[in-house]
Protein backbone atom coordinates (compact mmCIF):
# COMPACT_ATOMS: atom_id res chain seq x y z
CA UNK A 1 0.00 0.00 0.00
CA UNK A 2 1.47 3.49 -1.01
CA UNK A 3 0.31 6.54 1.12
CA UNK A 4 1.15 10.19 0.03
CA UNK A 5 0.54 13.47 1.62
CA UNK A 6 1.66 16.75 0.33
CA UNK A 7 -0.18 19.14 3.07
CA UNK A 8 1.01 22.75 3.24
CA UNK A 9 -0.50 22.46 6.73
CA UNK A 10 -0.65 21.03 9.68
CA UNK A 11 -3.45 18.38 9.67
CA UNK A 12 -4.95 16.88 13.16
CA UNK A 13 -7.48 13.82 12.28
CA UNK A 14 -9.26 12.61 15.81
CA UNK A 15 -10.67 9.50 15.74
CA UNK A 16 -12.77 8.23 18.22
CA UNK A 17 -14.29 4.38 19.32
CA UNK A 18 -11.29 2.67 17.79
CA UNK A 19 -12.42 -0.49 19.40
CA UNK A 20 -15.43 -0.43 17.13
CA UNK A 21 -13.16 -0.41 13.87
CA UNK A 22 -12.96 -2.90 10.67
CA UNK A 23 -9.73 -4.77 9.73
CA UNK A 24 -9.65 -2.26 6.98
CA UNK A 25 -9.54 1.24 8.82
CA UNK A 26 -7.01 -0.81 10.95
CA UNK A 27 -4.93 -1.74 8.35
CA UNK A 28 -4.89 2.01 6.71
CA UNK A 29 -4.00 3.77 10.26
CA UNK A 30 -0.94 0.91 10.87
CA UNK A 31 0.31 2.23 7.18
CA UNK A 32 0.39 5.47 7.71
CA UNK A 33 2.03 4.99 10.87
CA UNK A 34 5.49 3.36 9.35
CA UNK A 35 5.70 5.74 6.20
CA UNK A 36 9.04 6.98 6.69
CA UNK A 37 8.28 10.35 4.55
CA UNK A 38 7.97 13.40 6.41
CA UNK A 39 4.22 15.01 7.01
CA UNK A 40 2.20 17.10 8.97
CA UNK A 41 0.12 15.01 10.08
CA UNK A 42 -1.16 13.32 13.52
CA UNK A 43 -3.70 10.82 14.08
CA UNK A 44 -5.45 10.95 17.58
CA UNK A 45 -7.01 7.88 17.88
CA UNK A 46 -9.45 6.66 21.17
CA UNK A 47 -10.24 3.35 22.30
CA UNK A 48 -11.52 1.87 25.58
CA UNK A 49 -9.52 -1.13 26.54
CA UNK A 50 -13.14 -3.00 28.11
CA UNK A 51 -14.60 -2.88 24.97
CA UNK A 52 -12.08 -4.95 23.35
CA UNK A 53 -13.17 -8.85 23.65
CA UNK A 54 -9.89 -10.18 23.79
CA UNK A 55 -5.97 -9.80 24.11
CA UNK A 56 -5.38 -10.65 20.56
CA UNK A 57 -7.64 -8.12 19.17
CA UNK A 58 -6.21 -6.52 15.74
CA UNK A 59 -6.17 -2.96 17.19
CA UNK A 60 -4.28 -4.37 20.83
CA UNK A 61 -1.87 -5.84 18.15
CA UNK A 62 -1.51 -2.89 16.17
CA UNK A 63 -0.35 -0.65 18.82
CA UNK A 64 1.98 -2.91 20.37
CA UNK A 65 3.81 -3.39 17.33
CA UNK A 66 3.61 0.47 16.50
CA UNK A 67 5.17 1.29 20.46
CA UNK A 68 7.64 -1.24 20.02
CA UNK A 69 9.12 0.37 16.86
CA UNK A 70 8.40 3.67 18.43
CA UNK A 71 5.82 4.78 15.72
CA UNK A 72 3.19 5.91 17.96
CA UNK A 73 2.78 6.73 21.71
CA UNK A 74 -0.05 5.91 24.20
CA UNK A 75 -1.45 8.28 26.59
CA UNK A 76 -3.78 6.63 29.02
CA UNK A 77 -6.33 8.97 30.39
CA UNK A 78 -5.47 9.47 34.14
CA UNK A 79 -8.98 9.98 36.72
CA UNK A 80 -9.58 13.43 37.30
CA UNK A 81 -8.89 14.99 40.63
CA UNK A 82 -11.13 16.50 42.81
CA UNK A 83 -10.30 19.78 42.18
CA UNK A 84 -10.87 19.15 38.34
CA UNK A 85 -14.50 17.06 39.53
CA UNK A 86 -15.41 20.67 40.43
CA UNK A 87 -13.61 22.77 37.43
CA UNK A 88 -15.83 20.40 35.42
CA UNK A 89 -19.27 21.04 37.41
CA UNK A 90 -18.91 24.88 37.10
CA UNK A 91 -17.79 24.83 33.63
CA UNK A 92 -20.79 22.39 33.00
CA UNK A 93 -23.11 24.52 35.46
CA UNK A 94 -21.49 27.89 33.91
CA UNK A 95 -20.35 28.96 36.39
CA UNK A 96 -23.30 28.65 38.33
CA UNK A 97 -22.14 27.99 42.23
CA UNK A 98 -21.95 24.20 43.05
CA UNK A 99 -22.27 23.04 46.85
CA UNK A 100 -18.91 21.76 48.20
CA UNK A 101 -20.88 18.27 49.79
CA UNK A 102 -22.41 18.00 46.08
CA UNK A 103 -18.68 18.09 44.55
CA UNK A 104 -17.04 15.67 47.08
CA UNK A 105 -19.91 13.46 46.52
CA UNK A 106 -19.88 13.23 42.87
CA UNK A 107 -16.30 12.64 42.64
CA UNK A 108 -16.48 9.83 45.52
CA UNK A 109 -19.05 8.28 43.21
CA UNK A 110 -17.18 8.26 39.82
CA UNK A 111 -13.83 8.09 41.85
CA UNK A 112 -12.74 11.14 38.84
CA UNK A 113 -13.62 8.86 35.98
CA UNK A 114 -14.40 10.76 32.94
CA UNK A 115 -16.99 8.68 31.40
CA UNK A 116 -19.18 8.30 35.26
CA UNK A 117 -18.71 11.90 35.63
CA UNK A 118 -20.10 12.80 32.36
CA UNK A 119 -23.33 10.20 33.40
CA UNK A 120 -23.65 10.97 36.21
CA UNK A 121 -24.11 14.57 36.11
CA UNK A 122 -26.60 13.78 33.39
CA UNK A 123 -28.70 11.86 35.74
CA UNK A 124 -28.80 14.08 38.12
CA UNK A 125 -29.38 17.21 36.74
CA UNK A 126 -32.50 15.22 34.78
CA UNK A 127 -33.42 13.75 37.96
CA UNK A 128 -33.77 16.74 39.93
CA UNK A 129 -34.60 19.37 36.89
CA UNK A 130 -31.29 21.64 37.39
CA UNK A 131 -29.29 21.97 40.54
CA UNK A 132 -30.15 24.01 42.61
CA UNK A 133 -28.86 24.38 45.80
CA UNK A 134 -31.74 24.85 47.63
CA UNK A 135 -32.92 21.48 46.99
CA UNK A 136 -30.02 20.01 48.57
CA UNK A 137 -31.26 16.38 49.46
CA UNK A 138 -32.96 15.86 46.30
CA UNK A 139 -29.43 16.22 44.42
CA UNK A 140 -27.99 13.80 47.06
CA UNK A 141 -30.65 11.51 46.71
CA UNK A 142 -30.27 11.34 42.56
CA UNK A 143 -26.72 10.58 43.12
CA UNK A 144 -27.83 7.47 45.62
CA UNK A 145 -29.75 5.97 41.69
CA UNK A 146 -27.03 4.63 39.35
CA UNK A 147 -28.01 6.17 35.80
CA UNK A 148 -29.98 3.66 33.80
CA UNK A 149 -27.61 4.01 30.80
CA UNK A 150 -24.56 3.82 32.84
CA UNK A 151 -25.88 0.58 34.35
CA UNK A 152 -27.13 -0.87 31.22
CA UNK A 153 -23.04 0.05 29.55
CA UNK A 154 -21.68 -1.73 32.64
CA UNK A 155 -24.02 -5.07 32.67
CA UNK A 156 -22.79 -4.69 28.37
CA UNK A 157 -19.47 -5.65 29.83
CA UNK A 158 -20.38 -8.11 31.76
CA UNK A 159 -22.28 -9.92 29.66
CA UNK A 160 -19.78 -10.56 27.43
CA UNK A 161 -17.17 -12.21 29.68
CA UNK A 162 -17.08 -15.92 29.21
CA UNK A 163 -19.08 -18.01 32.28
CA UNK A 164 -15.98 -18.61 34.25
CA UNK A 165 -15.24 -15.09 33.96
CA UNK A 166 -18.62 -13.92 35.14
CA UNK A 167 -18.30 -16.14 38.17
CA UNK A 168 -15.07 -15.39 39.10
CA UNK A 169 -16.24 -11.40 39.65
CA UNK A 170 -19.58 -13.01 41.03
CA UNK A 171 -17.53 -14.79 43.95
CA UNK A 172 -14.62 -12.07 43.95
CA UNK A 173 -17.59 -8.93 44.29
CA UNK A 174 -18.59 -10.96 47.58
CA UNK A 175 -15.40 -10.91 48.85
CA UNK A 176 -15.16 -6.82 48.23
CA UNK A 177 -13.81 -4.43 46.14
CA UNK A 178 -10.37 -5.70 47.18
CA UNK A 179 -10.37 -9.36 47.14
CA UNK A 180 -7.38 -12.28 47.02
CA UNK A 181 -7.26 -15.42 44.41
CA UNK A 182 -7.28 -18.11 47.43
CA UNK A 183 -10.56 -16.12 48.17
CA UNK A 184 -11.94 -16.60 44.92
CA UNK A 185 -10.53 -19.87 44.72
CA UNK A 186 -12.64 -20.95 48.10
CA UNK A 187 -15.64 -19.75 47.02
CA UNK A 188 -16.00 -21.45 43.22
CA UNK A 189 -14.11 -24.42 45.10
CA UNK A 190 -11.55 -24.52 42.44
CA UNK A 191 -7.61 -24.10 42.88
CA UNK A 192 -5.76 -21.15 43.50
CA UNK A 193 -3.44 -21.45 40.41
CA UNK A 194 -7.02 -21.37 38.31
CA UNK A 195 -8.25 -18.48 40.15
CA UNK A 196 -5.07 -16.46 39.73
CA UNK A 197 -5.42 -17.31 35.98
CA UNK A 198 -8.79 -16.37 35.42
CA UNK A 199 -8.12 -13.01 37.37
CA UNK A 200 -4.97 -12.16 35.42
CA UNK A 201 -6.56 -12.26 32.56
CA UNK A 202 -8.89 -10.31 33.11
CA UNK A 203 -6.39 -7.74 34.26
CA UNK A 204 -3.89 -8.20 31.22
CA UNK A 205 -7.71 -7.32 29.09
CA UNK A 206 -8.04 -4.66 31.56
CA UNK A 207 -11.34 -5.44 31.91
CA UNK A 208 -13.04 -4.59 35.56
CA UNK A 209 -10.11 -5.78 37.68
CA UNK A 210 -6.75 -4.38 38.25
CA UNK A 211 -4.09 -6.11 39.87
CA UNK A 212 -2.31 -5.18 43.13
CA UNK A 213 0.69 -6.08 45.33
CA UNK A 214 0.82 -9.56 47.12
CA UNK A 215 -0.73 -8.46 50.79
CA UNK A 216 2.40 -8.74 53.47
CA UNK A 217 0.04 -8.87 56.49
CA UNK A 218 0.16 -11.68 59.12
CA UNK A 219 -2.69 -14.12 58.21
CA UNK A 220 -4.09 -12.83 55.04
CA UNK A 221 -1.36 -14.76 52.74
CA UNK A 222 0.79 -13.71 49.87
CA UNK A 223 -1.73 -14.45 47.29
CA UNK A 224 -2.08 -12.48 44.15
CA UNK A 225 -4.53 -9.42 45.35
CA UNK A 226 -6.71 -7.28 43.20
CA UNK A 227 -9.24 -5.02 43.23
CA UNK A 228 -12.45 -3.53 41.07
CA UNK A 229 -11.52 -0.51 38.46
CA UNK A 230 -13.97 0.88 39.99
CA UNK A 231 -16.82 1.29 43.03
CA UNK A 232 -19.96 0.82 40.35
CA UNK A 233 -18.43 -2.01 38.33
CA UNK A 234 -18.44 -4.31 42.44
CA UNK A 235 -22.09 -2.60 42.64
CA UNK A 236 -23.51 -4.26 39.63
CA UNK A 237 -21.84 -7.61 39.73
CA UNK A 238 -22.61 -8.18 43.12
CA UNK A 239 -26.30 -6.68 42.54
CA UNK A 240 -26.89 -9.06 39.98
CA UNK A 241 -26.29 -12.33 42.07
CA UNK A 242 -29.04 -14.66 43.53
CA UNK A 243 -30.02 -14.27 46.90
CA UNK A 244 -29.33 -17.84 46.67
CA UNK A 245 -25.82 -17.58 45.18
CA UNK A 246 -24.89 -15.01 47.50
CA UNK A 247 -25.81 -16.33 50.68
CA UNK A 248 -23.68 -19.24 49.44
CA UNK A 249 -20.67 -17.48 48.33
CA UNK A 250 -20.57 -15.54 52.00
CA UNK A 251 -20.39 -18.47 53.43
CA UNK A 252 -17.68 -20.03 51.52
CA UNK A 253 -15.98 -16.49 51.77
CA UNK A 254 -16.47 -16.02 55.49
CA UNK A 255 -14.67 -19.22 56.47
CA UNK A 256 -11.73 -18.98 53.98
CA UNK A 257 -11.32 -15.62 55.75
CA UNK A 258 -11.73 -17.37 59.08
CA UNK A 259 -8.96 -19.35 58.23
CA UNK A 260 -6.60 -17.54 57.13
CA UNK A 261 -7.11 -14.43 59.93
CA UNK A 262 -6.31 -17.60 62.25
CA UNK A 263 -5.64 -15.65 65.82
CA UNK A 264 -6.39 -12.10 64.03
CA UNK A 265 -10.19 -12.85 63.28
CA UNK A 266 -10.90 -10.97 66.58
CA UNK A 267 -9.69 -7.96 64.75
CA UNK A 268 -11.47 -8.37 62.07
CA UNK A 269 -14.46 -9.49 63.51
CA UNK A 270 -16.56 -6.60 61.92
CA UNK A 271 -15.80 -8.19 58.17
CA UNK A 272 -16.66 -11.57 59.40
CA UNK A 273 -19.70 -10.92 60.75
CA UNK A 274 -21.16 -9.06 57.45
CA UNK A 275 -20.14 -12.50 55.68
CA UNK A 276 -21.76 -14.96 58.35
CA UNK A 277 -24.87 -12.91 58.78
CA UNK A 278 -25.55 -12.23 54.86
CA UNK A 279 -25.11 -16.14 54.68
CA UNK A 280 -27.19 -17.05 57.57
CA UNK A 281 -24.75 -18.48 59.67
CA UNK A 282 -26.49 -17.69 63.35
CA UNK A 283 -24.15 -19.27 65.32
CA UNK A 284 -21.13 -17.47 63.45
CA UNK A 285 -22.96 -14.50 63.50
CA UNK A 286 -23.60 -13.98 67.12
CA UNK A 287 -19.90 -14.92 67.95
CA UNK A 288 -18.52 -12.25 65.67
CA UNK A 289 -20.89 -9.70 66.18
CA UNK A 290 -20.11 -9.87 69.92
CA UNK A 291 -16.45 -9.71 69.17
CA UNK A 292 -17.16 -6.63 67.42
CA UNK A 293 -18.73 -4.76 70.00
CA UNK A 294 -15.76 -5.68 72.28
CA UNK A 295 -13.61 -3.91 69.78
CA UNK A 296 -16.06 -1.00 69.36
CA UNK A 297 -16.57 -0.56 73.36
CA UNK A 298 -11.95 -0.55 73.58
CA UNK A 299 -12.34 2.34 70.90
CA UNK A 300 -15.15 3.89 72.71
CA UNK A 301 -17.60 3.67 69.77
CA UNK A 302 -20.39 3.09 71.53
CA UNK A 303 -22.83 3.95 68.67
CA UNK A 304 -21.17 1.54 66.78
CA UNK A 305 -20.88 -1.32 69.63
CA UNK A 306 -24.41 -0.89 70.08
CA UNK A 307 -25.27 -2.02 66.95
CA UNK A 308 -23.23 -4.74 66.63
CA UNK A 309 -24.71 -6.00 69.93
CA UNK A 310 -28.63 -5.47 68.74
CA UNK A 311 -27.66 -7.36 65.67
CA UNK A 312 -26.49 -10.11 67.78
CA UNK A 313 -29.10 -10.07 70.06
CA UNK A 314 -31.79 -10.41 67.24
CA UNK A 315 -29.48 -13.25 65.52
CA UNK A 316 -29.35 -15.02 68.76
CA UNK A 317 -33.27 -15.40 68.45
CA UNK A 318 -32.77 -17.88 65.57
CA UNK A 319 -30.86 -20.07 67.67
CA UNK A 320 -32.23 -23.19 69.76
CA UNK A 321 -32.78 -21.92 73.16
CA UNK A 322 -29.71 -23.95 75.43
CA UNK A 323 -27.96 -23.00 78.39
CA UNK A 324 -24.95 -21.88 76.42
CA UNK A 325 -27.02 -19.68 74.47
CA UNK A 326 -29.22 -18.16 77.86
CA UNK A 327 -25.40 -17.30 78.87
CA UNK A 328 -24.52 -15.67 75.53
CA UNK A 329 -27.50 -13.73 75.85
CA UNK A 330 -26.31 -12.78 78.92
CA UNK A 331 -23.34 -11.57 78.17
CA UNK A 332 -24.63 -9.29 75.37
CA UNK A 333 -26.94 -7.82 77.21
CA UNK A 334 -24.02 -6.57 79.83
CA UNK A 335 -22.10 -4.82 77.53
CA UNK A 336 -25.75 -3.63 75.43
CA UNK A 337 -26.31 -1.51 78.59
CA UNK A 338 -22.70 -0.25 79.10
CA UNK A 339 -23.28 1.44 75.72
CA UNK A 340 -26.78 2.06 76.62
CA UNK A 341 -25.58 4.19 79.86
CA UNK A 342 -22.89 6.05 77.51
CA UNK A 343 -25.16 6.64 74.45
CA UNK A 344 -28.59 7.35 76.41
CA UNK A 345 -27.95 8.45 79.97
CA UNK A 346 -28.83 6.80 83.35
CA UNK A 347 -32.43 7.63 82.62
CA UNK A 348 -33.01 5.90 80.04
CA UNK A 349 -35.99 3.33 80.49
CA UNK A 350 -34.29 1.17 78.02
CA UNK A 351 -31.30 0.88 80.43
CA UNK A 352 -33.09 -0.17 83.02
CA UNK A 353 -35.05 -2.70 81.30
CA UNK A 354 -31.51 -4.28 79.66
CA UNK A 355 -29.89 -4.79 82.92
CA UNK A 356 -33.23 -6.22 84.84
CA UNK A 357 -33.17 -8.38 82.07
CA UNK A 358 -29.88 -9.53 82.56
CA UNK A 359 -30.41 -10.35 86.01
CA UNK A 360 -33.49 -12.16 85.75
CA UNK A 361 -31.02 -14.40 83.12
CA UNK A 362 -28.60 -14.55 85.92
CA UNK A 363 -31.20 -16.04 88.35
CA UNK A 364 -32.57 -18.40 85.16
CA UNK A 365 -28.99 -19.44 85.13
CA UNK A 366 -28.41 -20.12 88.65
CA UNK A 367 -24.36 -20.65 87.77
CA UNK A 368 -23.25 -16.70 87.06
CA UNK A 369 -23.08 -15.05 90.68
CA UNK A 370 -19.94 -12.54 88.96
CA UNK A 371 -22.66 -11.33 86.22
CA UNK A 372 -25.97 -10.93 88.63
CA UNK A 373 -23.51 -9.20 91.14
CA UNK A 374 -22.33 -6.93 88.06
CA UNK A 375 -25.79 -6.55 86.62
CA UNK A 376 -27.21 -5.75 90.25
CA UNK A 377 -24.40 -2.62 90.33
CA UNK A 378 -25.47 -1.57 87.32
CA UNK A 379 -28.98 -1.07 88.51
CA UNK A 380 -28.05 0.05 91.82
CA UNK A 381 -25.80 3.10 90.00
CA UNK A 382 -29.36 3.95 87.89
CA UNK A 383 -31.62 3.98 90.84
CA UNK A 384 -29.04 6.19 92.77
CA UNK A 385 -28.58 8.95 89.76
CA UNK A 386 -32.43 8.73 90.03
CA UNK A 387 -32.61 9.63 93.49
CA UNK A 388 -33.71 5.89 94.70
CA UNK A 389 -30.39 5.64 97.22
CA UNK A 390 -31.88 3.65 99.98
CA UNK A 391 -33.66 1.04 97.66
CA UNK A 392 -30.29 0.65 95.49
CA UNK A 393 -28.37 0.28 98.90
CA UNK A 394 -30.38 -2.28 100.55
CA UNK A 395 -30.61 -4.65 96.84
CA UNK A 396 -26.84 -4.03 97.19
CA UNK A 397 -26.30 -4.90 100.57
CA UNK A 398 -28.14 -7.85 100.53
CA UNK A 399 -26.65 -9.17 97.24
CA UNK A 400 -23.05 -8.54 99.07
CA UNK A 401 -23.49 -10.11 102.24
CA UNK A 402 -24.72 -13.25 100.17
CA UNK A 403 -21.26 -13.12 98.25
CA UNK A 404 -18.71 -12.27 101.04
CA UNK A 405 -18.06 -15.60 102.50
CA UNK A 406 -14.88 -17.04 101.03
CA UNK A 407 -15.94 -15.10 98.00
CA UNK A 408 -13.24 -11.94 96.83
CA UNK A 409 -12.93 -11.36 93.42
CA UNK A 410 -12.60 -7.24 91.19
CA UNK A 411 -16.12 -7.20 91.26
CA UNK A 412 -17.01 -7.86 94.92
CA UNK A 413 -14.20 -5.18 95.81
CA UNK A 414 -16.57 -2.70 93.09
CA UNK A 415 -19.55 -3.70 95.01
CA UNK A 416 -17.81 -2.70 98.28
CA UNK A 417 -17.08 0.89 96.90
CA UNK A 418 -20.03 1.35 95.52
CA UNK A 419 -21.77 0.22 98.78
CA UNK A 420 -19.91 2.75 100.48
CA UNK A 421 -20.50 5.72 98.57
CA UNK A 422 -24.68 4.61 99.22
CA UNK A 423 -24.16 4.52 102.54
Amino acid sequence: MRVQFSFNFPVIVVLEDLHWSDGATLALLSAVARRRQPARLLIIGTYRTTDLPDVHHPLLTMTHELRIHRQCQELPISLLSPGAVAAYLAERLSGQSVPDEFARAIYHQTEGNPLFLVDLVDHVLAQSHGLDPAAHSSLLAALRSLPENLRQMLIYQIDRLNQGEQHLLEAASVAGIEFSAETVAAALHIDEATAEHGCDGLVQRHLLVRGKQPSEEAGEGRGTQYTFRHALFHQVVYNRLGAARRRQFHQQVGEQKERAYGSRAVEMAAELAIHFTESGDAARAVQYLQQAARTALQRSAHHEANTHLTHALEWLQRLAETPEQSQRELELSLLLGVTLMSTQGFSSPHVQQTYAHARHLCQQLGTTPQFELRATMSLCRLWHAQGKTRHARHRLAALYDWFTEGFDTPELQKAKALLAELC
